[in-house]
């Protein structure tokens, strides 16, 4: 092969590597319209950069991690936790916030079980940091804390603004906890 053919070659796979690269880069993430719907309907994902959990979180929204409306909890000592956190009483990581009524269809008739002022064996252990007054509810396999109760009608749960989930959640589950119509 001719010196100038290799060149020409080079230039060619360089090209089309750039070509690549910049089109990987500016094409959608897989979940841009979902992470764009839960920053404009409030759902906050409060988390600290050394749980595996929220890392494995947002692993699943690939690309569109970058978008996701996090709040970072943990100081830079990954012993203490930011004041916002604390103030709003975030004892798990990830958690995710949903300011809005969250309505779930559902075969069971979960109950609400309220938190007492002072844990004690036999409560959900989703109590032992609960603020006093809040209840706790397990539909379709997640538990939930809400500020007040849920109610069930036929078969449907109405869970109050401001309820919360702590753990991994599938993103078409955290669609569907929002109210996202999209795909």
């Amino acid at each position: 092969m001719k010196k100038s053919t290799r060149y020409i070659v080079l230039g060619a796979l360089v090209i089309i590597f750039v070509g690549l690269f910049v089109w990987y880069k500016t094409a959608p993430g897989p979940y841009d319209g979902l992470a764009n719907y839960l920053n404009q309907s409030g759902v906050k994902m409060y988390g600290a950069f050394w749980c595996p959990h929220c890392q494995a979180e947002k692993k699943d929204f690939g690309k569109s991690e970058a978008l996701l409306p996090y709040v970072e909890c943990s100081m830079p000592d990954g012993q203490t936790q930011t004041q916002i956190c604390i103030d709003q009483k975030i004892v798990s990581y990830p958690t995710w916030d949903f300011p809005n009524p969250i309505i779930l269809s559902s075969g069971t008739n979960d109950s609400n079980v309220a938190c007492k002022a002072t844990y004690t064996a036999g409560d959900p252990q989703s109590c032992a940091d609960a603020a006093t007054g809040s209840y706790v509810l397990t539909v379709n396999g997640m538990t939930f804390l809400t500020p007040s109760a849920a109610s069930l009608v036929n078969g449907v749960w109405t869970l109050p603004s401001h309820s919360r989930t702590s753990g991994t959640v599938d993103p078409k589950v955290l669609g569907q906890l929002a109210g996202y119509k999209g795909k």
